[in-house]
């Protein structure tokens, strides 16, 4: 297999460890964005990673057509002619996706650790962001080969976690699930279809929110076909473990796992796996928040690069690449781990759900219909020039 057939795998990973952070390992996202709600939840993994998946591809796609792989230039040239409204807009609602999702990352692994080894959360959460920081800074091609490497290793956990468990109590399960069906079927218009597709969209809005951490990507897989096979393999992966989670976790809906803090590790204790399985689904958890703050520091560190270097010439910017790259993950590093310091994590499912639908909104989309072809205005060559001097 050539070198360029395997990119679009390594394009795949870097999705599928974004997404596996630590609110999804943990559980507590399968919970609140599908199992809390209407019993045709059970649909709406698909549903939301098909968003994702379109969402991704069409910005790929885009990306490669305008040759711009930072979210800033990426967002000019998606949103023309209404990019001095929604350019700044978009910015907004991924810099606080970024923001929460790396916090969570931080205050996950440091409870972790704390509870592993007894450690103090402070320094955890310290050390943790030394390791973020030294994956973050050794470039692009790093990156997604690390994102495969964890990417693999956190399929194996969780199909270890999950798999035992829904083979063992799979008659638990099918009991449960028509629980559910009966109880939200019965209920008030409050828990309704349309809420279960609510809040799946909005699961789909929420991945696709982090298209600033993939854009810079798709410069190492420009082929078409190649984007859709990476958006097709990323589908089956993100799809796939979404509803291991799911199943694992109505496995013991009526002994109280969705009113668990970490609903994963309440079915490992519950379930098949002993001692050690706990343990594998701490490490697991670490890695998955480790990984996904990776992948959204390195993204949208090469936007404050590039502005960095506006007052620079081509020569200027490429002497003092690193040193900028060195500096924008460090700063934003510091502000994620502020952030997690005030405990962010009993906030998750209001702030997620809320970036969830502003990112379906103002992020997928623009993207699907421009994608579609149904937006056109395109920028003519001229107005291209002056904005990419701007950038500079």
């Amino acid at each position: 297999m050539s070198k360029r057939n395997l990119t679009y795998f390594s394009l795949a990973f870097v999705w599928f460890s974004v997404h596996f952070g630590g609110g999804f390992a943990s559980g507590r996202q399968p919970v609140d964005f599908f199992i809390r709600h209407h019993w045709t939840a059970v649909f709406m993994p698909a549903v939301a990673m098909a968003t994702t998946g379109l969402t991704l591809y069409f910005g790929w796609v885009l990306a490669v057509k305008y040759n711009t792989y930072d979210y800033a230039s990426w967002a000019k040239r998606i949103y023309y002619p209404f990019e001095k409204i929604m350019s700044p807009i978009h910015s907004v609602v991924l810099n606080v996706t970024m923001i929460l999702a790396t916090a969570v990352a931080f205050a996950t692994s440091g409870s972790t650790l704390e509870a592993m080894l007894g450690t103090n959360f402070l320094l955890n959460t310290v050390v943790i962001g030394l390791v973020i920081f030294l994956l973050t800074i050794f470039g692009a091609d790093l990156v997604r080969k690390v994102a495969t490497v964890i990417s693999i290793f956190m399929m194996i956990c969780l199909l270890g976690v999950y798999v035992p468990n829904i083979i063992a109590f799979f008659p638990k399960i099918m009991a449960n699930l028509k629980t559910i069906h009966d109880a939200t079927s019965a209920a008030s218009s409050d828990t309704s279809v349309w809420e279960a597709l609510w809040w799946g969209l909005k699961y789909g809005g929420l991945q696709g929110c982090a298209i600033g951490a993939y854009i810079v990507h798709a410069k190492a897989c420009p082929d078409t076909k190649d984007l859709k096979k990476a958006a097709f393999v990323g589908f089956l992966l993100n799809a796939g473990i979404l509803y291991l989670a799911y199943f694992g976790i109505i496995s013991f809906y009526d002994e109280g796992s969705l009113t668990q803090v970490v609903p994963s590790l309440f079915v490992v204790q519950k379930g098949i796996g002993g001692q050690i399985m706990p343990i594998v689904l701490s490490i697991t958890l670490i890695v998955a928040s480790v990984s996904t703050g990776v992948s959204l520091i390195f993204g949208v560190a090469n936007r404050l690069v590039i502005l960095f270097g506006r007052n620079m010439n081509e020569a200027q910017k490429a002497e003092n690449n690193r040193k900028h790259s060195i500096l924008a993950s460090l700063l934003l590093l510091i502000v994620c781990w502020g952030v997690a310091q005030f405990g962010l994590i009993p906030l998750v499912a209001t702030g997620f759900g809320a970036v969830g639908w502003m990112a379906l909104i103002v992020i997928c989309l623009p993207v699907i219909l421009r994608g579609v072809g149904l937006w056109k205005a395109e920028a003519s060559d001229a107005y291209s020039m002056a904005a990419a001097k701007a950038e500079r």
